[in-house]
């Protein structure tokens, strides 16, 4: 796989967990235990990220390799920023001026 490929991936994979989070999208009995997971997740994938960061910025190159980087980036970027979108919108986040 190829870090496109990844970061394609690391983003669907981050919009179904969006999905998951804010109910839009249940698929078991226990709902909350799911979303309190791909919380987990999301947060050692965001420490991940910037470990990435850092190390590629050594490296000059994948730390992991080039899917891995790309699914870890992916990830985060789609599951961040639909929060933050999100959050915007429902007027919980005001512009900084």
């Amino acid at each position: 796989m190829t870090y496109k490929n990844g970061l394609i991936i690391g983003l669907i994979t981050g919009f179904v967990a969006w999905l998951i989070i804010k109910g839009y999208l249940t698929f078991m009995p226990a709902p909350y235990a799911v979303a309190q997971m791909i919380r987990l997740i999301a947060v050692w994938l965001f420490v991940a990220a910037i470990l990435l960061l850092i190390g590629s910025g050594f490296k000059r190159g994948s730390v992991v390799n080039p899917s891995v980087d790309g699914f870890i980036y992916g990830f985060i970027g789609s599951f961040e920023l639909l929060y933050i979108l999100n959050e915007f919108a429902a007027g919980r986040l005001p512009l900084p001026i």
